[in-house]
């Protein structure tokens, strides 16, 4: 295959991957989209027809793993090397071992590593760092993101991008149709957190909230939707679920293809996000096309576009704030519908993300007649720095199994 025909698609587990390559399609002739997690199917891109999907099933399980994707990445030839999430081997290794040049879209905890709980060890800040100042090319998904990466001293050129939603996926729909194919009662107040189960999304508040919005919504539900893979964390929330007597009353949904997200979108009452590390969520842009209105926690990257009791409610990071947000909303269905068509029109503004792919795509095409920047020297002691840190980092997990 030659390299004139193709970009290549990095995505380590990222959910919106998908969604994104969906929308640049159109603009390249072919696509190759790899999947380090593994769990994709043909069929999440059967809609369009030239993207092609590669899986790495001992990515995360094996060291093997890193040269399986050495080797894929060379083979593929592509001309530009797009990796979701400017931090991870996939991007270390993309940087020293690709044959072209490599863009990066930057998400907001690959970013923001000294925020939220996420604890990044010196020697990987210090890659991701270099990685940045040696890259093509930058999508950051706020203006926030963008003055970050400024700050490591990045002079590459450094886009913002929210990216969105499909509009035409993404819209309103009858609620009491989306809770029948649920089997929610239509009387029952449903509260939505949509995010991963992981400890940055401080999923824990919104239990919290829940639980003393419980006393006066007896007939209220807390969906937990998104994946589960912080294993002692899950453990710990479906503990404190027992603790404060609310078992029954929230359902553990788990993660959902994206073709059955807008269900629950659009049989919710409100959506909750309490995160802090990240850029601008996209899960939020998905949530406000469908007229939903939001409770979110506030942090600058969000308040760059919404307005509290106009497009979103704000919150502070307690559950008193938190469950102070739910219950205005429930009990003034006035403001409710305001925010939620106020969130629409962000929405259409800013997050149309067919319009945004064009946009993103048309810079791929100037990186394309980019050369390939990083001279040999870099790349040598770049790969050493990446691999001095990878054997530290396995003789330290070696440790904590052996203890």
């Amino acid at each position: 295959m030659t390299a004139t025909e193709s970009i290549c698609v990095i995505s380590s587990g990222v959910v919106h991957a998908v969604s994104r390559t969906l929308a640049l399609a159109d603009h390249f002739p072919v696509i190759h989209f790899v999947d380090l997690r593994g769990n994709l199917e043909e069929s999440d891109f059967s809609a369009k027809e030239n993207i092609k999907l590669h899986s790495l099933s001992r990515w995360g399980k094996s060291p093997l793993a890193y040269w399986d994707f050495i080797k894929l990445v060379r083979q593929l030839n592509s001309r530009v090397i797009i990796c979701h999430y400017a931090s991870g081997y996939h991007f270390f290794l993309s940087l020293i071992f690709g044959n072209a040049p490599v863009a990066a879209i930057c998400m907001g905890k690959d970013i923001l590593y000294d925020q939220g709980d996420t604890y990044v060890p010196s020697g990987k800040r210090f890659l991701i760092r270099e990685g940045l100042r040696h890259t093509s090319y930058l999508s950051a998904k706020s203006r926030y993101l963008k003055e970050r990466i400024r700050t490591y001293q990045v002079k590459r050129p450094v886009d913002i991008n929210y990216w969105g939603c499909d509009l035409r996926w993404y819209q309103k729909k009858d609620k009491e149709s989306m809770r029948r194919l649920l089997g929610l009662k239509s009387d029952t107040k449903v509260i939505l957190s949509p995010r991963a189960v992981a400890p940055v999304y401080h999923i824990e508040l919104i239990i919290k909230a829940f639980a003393r919005l419980f006393g006066k919504h007896s007939d209220a539900k807390l969906l937990i939707l998104g994946r589960m893979g912080h294993v002692e964390y899950v453990a710990s929330l479906k503990s404190l679920v027992q603790e404060l007597g609310i078992k029954n009353m929230v359902e553990w949904v788990g993660e959902v293809r994206q073709t059955e997200i807008t269900t629950y979108y659009c049989a919710a009452d409100i959506v909750v996000s309490v995160a802090q590390g990240e850029g601008f969520p996209n899960t939020l842009l998905e949530v406000m096309g469908s007229e939903v209105p939001v409770v979110c926690g506030r942090i600058p990257q969000i308040e760059e576009l919404l307005t509290h009791k106009k497009n979103t409610w704000f919150c502070d990071f307690t559950e008193e704030s938190v469950c102070d947000g739910i219950m205005s909303l429930l009990s003034d269905t006035t403001m409710s519908k305001k925010i939620a068509d106020g969130g629409k029109q962000i929405v259409l503004k800013h997050g149309d993300i067919n319009r945004n792919g064009q946009l993103f795509s048309q810079r791929i095409k100037e990186v394309m007649n980019v050369t390939k920047n990083n001279n040999l020297l870099w790349r040598i002691a770049y790969g050493g720095a990446v691999f001095g840190y990878l054997l530290i980092d396995r003789v330290k997990r070696f440790g904590r199994r052996v203890a």
